[in-house]
């Protein structure tokens, strides 16, 4: 969702823009179902410096997983396929 937002042929969209977005379609399909499971990647994690769009994207990311969580009733990692409880 993230990376269809930012890169579009639409305009273009700051982070927060693209961030606002994701969290407001979320929002729409929680709405409608019972049960609502979103899976998202790691960021920030490899270390590695990236050019100006890809970083805009990975914070994007950042931001919108800690929406999520803030959101979300239960928040699981899964390390190496084993499941870590957050919330």
């Amino acid at each position: 969702m993230t990376a269809n937002e930012m890169f579009s042929e639409k305009k273009a969209m700051t982070e927060i823009q693209v961030t606002e977005n994701v969290i407001r379609d979320i929002k729409m399909l929680k709405e409608q179902t019972n049960h609502l499971v979103v899976v998202s990647n790691n960021v920030f994690e490899d270390g590695i410096t990236y050019d100006e769009t890809t970083t805009k994207y990975i914070r994007a990311m950042g931001k919108i997983n800690q929406k999520l969580a803030a959101l979300a009733d239960r928040v699981v990692e899964v390390v190496e396929g084993i499941p870590v409880i957050i919330k």
